[in-house]
């Protein structure tokens, strides 16, 4: 902070302040004006106009900060970071208010070039962009070399999926400019890929999938793509399309997961056997819940108990790293042992399940989607409660999907 209140004084007082000349002239200017004495020797030493070990007092501190405008040094510690802040935040609307394209993106690649957090500086201009219909200037933002997912966080990945994903699902986007978006290998890996958006299947996302048929994408992309479109086919009641997905070793374990998962959808004399083979191949993996993450989901869908009951318990024999991992990935683990253990009606490990459960940590794209099973998991539980089935049904007139009918709900426990 000491640094920053020499520069902040550097600007206020339009003083180089790199000779003795300028520590006098601030010295004199400081008396008169602020009735403080501070020496330009003290001054000399602050700015490192000639060379000394000691530290500035807590003295020299406060009429420093008092001459920038704050009561004390303290009051500068504490109020310059939200000062800063306004300041930022006022360099990111002028950006966002040129309308040239190109001086747009040159002032917000200066911008961000300077900016620790630059990933959230660009999720905020898109989502403006995105309110202000100017996708153009979007598609130039995600085409941004330091947008490449391998120069960002997993963290950060998540910020951008969620922050424009949450957007793009209330936007009304024509198809056009989804088509031009998806050409964009940054938005596919950032948005297209990570906010799965399940509860709008049959909107936007339904768009999205079909636009990705037209353009030449990266094969876990286009295997990625099928996986949804099957899913989007069982949910609205219609034959699955792509019945023989292959898993390749160099798949994120996720995608291993959606291939896997894929296998639900087809009548399998004995299941496990499948599921067995390919626990065989991820047992030295660390991220064992990853492996799993979509057989969670699919499983649930799919009214699968034997299936659930074969995750339970091969995850219960690697417990200590479900709860290390992504909180979303245990959500939905523990959301489907609720669902589990209500459809066989175990009261006491559904109760000791459910209250380590929260919806508001699911992930962000899911979260309508998976509250259909909760209400479900409830309502199998509570027998019947006719105040479940009211919540299910306008939930699902919400999801539009044809496979969540009164008999889905009334039957779920019914699939042994």
């Amino acid at each position: 902070m000491i640094e920053i209140l020499r520069q902040k004084t550097i600007e206020n007082s339009g003083l180089k302040m790199n000779k003795s000349g300028d520590c006098k002239t601030l010295s004199n200017y400081i008396q008169e004006k602020h009735d403080e004495f501070i020496s330009y020797n003290t001054l000399r030493r602050f700015f490192g106009v000639i060379n000394s070990d000691i530290q500035p007092s807590s003295l020299t501190l406060d009429i420093i900060s008092r001459f920038n405008g704050y009561k004390n040094y303290m009051h500068f510690s504490r109020l310059f970071k939200f000062n800063n802040k306004w300041k930022f935040q006022s360099d990111i609307y002028e950006i966002i208010n040129i309308t040239d394209s190109n001086l747009f993106i040159e002032k917000l690649e200066n911008r961000i070039n300077h900016s620790l957090d630059y990933v959230s500086i660009i999720v905020q201009v898109v989502r403006e962009l995105i309110l202000e219909n100017r996708f153009d200037d979007v598609i130039n933002v995600f085409s941004l070399k330091q947008l490449d997912i391998n120069n960002i966080s997993y963290d950060e990945v998540i910020n951008v999926a969620n922050g424009v994903g949450t957007i793009l699902r209330k936007k009304k986007v024509e198809k056009n400019i989804f088509f031009k978006l998806l050409k964009v290998e940054n938005y596919r890996n950032l948005v297209f890929t990570v906010y799965v958006d399940y509860s709008y299947l049959n909107g936007y996302y339904l768009t999205e999938l079909l636009c990705l048929k037209k353009i030449a994408i990266e094969e876990e992309t286009e295997v990625f793509s099928k996986c949804l479109e099957n899913l989007y086919l069982y949910l609205n009641l219609e034959k699955i399309k792509y019945k023989k997905i292959i898993i390749k070793d160099n798949f994120h374990p996720i995608l291993k997961s959606r291939i896997i998962a894929q296998e639900l959808f087809i009548e399998h004399e004995n299941i496990e056997l499948v599921l067995e083979k390919y626990y065989q191949n991820i047992t030295k993996s660390n991220l064992r819940i990853e492996h799993f993450y979509e057989l969670i989901i699919t499983s649930m869908v799919t009214k699968n108990l034997d299936v659930m009951r074969f995750i339970i318990k091969k995850l219960n024999q690697s417990r200590g790293e479900i709860f290390l991992y992504q909180l979303r990935h245990t959500q939905h683990y523990l959301l489907m042992k609720s669902i589990y253990f209500s459809s066989i009606s175990d009261k006491n490990n559904y109760y000791k399940t459910i209250r380590n459960f929260n919806l508001l940590g699911v992930s962000e794209s899911y979260k309508g989607f998976l509250k259909i099973f909760h209400i479900i998991s409830m309502y199998n539980i509570e027998n019947d409660n006719d105040k479940y089935l009211i919540e299910y049904t306008h939930l699902s007139n919400q999801l539009r999907y044809p496979l969540f009918s009164i008999d889905y709900i009334k039957n779920y426990n019914s699939k042994n």
